[in-house]
């Protein structure tokens, strides 16, 4: 498998870089055990508004649309044929989901059978809220009041 990167620089999410990792290897590992042997992988990293967006595109079986929301259920495996068993538990694109909730973002997938799937994660920006707390923060006026004075 090879894998492809489009990655937009200078993008900033208010993400734990571990649970990051996490999400980034279960969603490359899905993708890997579902596309085709000797496929391309590709992970898009894009900024729109004030959202970040990581897309994990295959170019495996895709996934039905009526799988599309189960598919992040604790041990949810996709149907498939009895000759072409995918390994694992069913648990890697749940502990996605719950770990990008817990940065504030969602995740979905897009589809088609046939077609590939497209796994996406968006977070919130964390320039923005990086902005907004130092616009909130206002400097001390009297910072060369001494330290014996009480500050009422």
């Amino acid at each position: 498998v090879t894998v492809r990167e489009d990655l937009e620089e200078g993008i900033v999410a208010p993400v734990d870089r571990e649970a990051l990792r996490q999400m980034l290897i279960n969603l490359l590992d899905n993708a890997v055990k579902y596309g085709p042997q000797g496929g391309i992988v590709t992970v898009t990293l894009t900024l729109h508004g004030d959202r970040v967006i990581i897309r994990v595109d295959d170019h495996g079986p895709g996934i039905a649309i009526t799988e599309r929301e189960r598919i992040w259920t604790p041990f949810y495996r996709l149907d498939r044929d009895a000759g072409s068993a995918v390994a694992g538990s069913g648990i890697g694109l749940s502990v996605v989901r719950e770990l990008v909730g817990a940065h504030g973002g969602r995740a979905w997938a897009e589809s088609a059978p046939g077609g590939g799937a497209r796994l996406v994660i968006e977070l919130p920006d964390a320039r923005r809220e990086l902005q907004q707390a130092s616009h909130a923060v206002s400097p001390l006026d009297d910072t060369h009041r001494s330290l014996e004075e009480p500050a009422l």
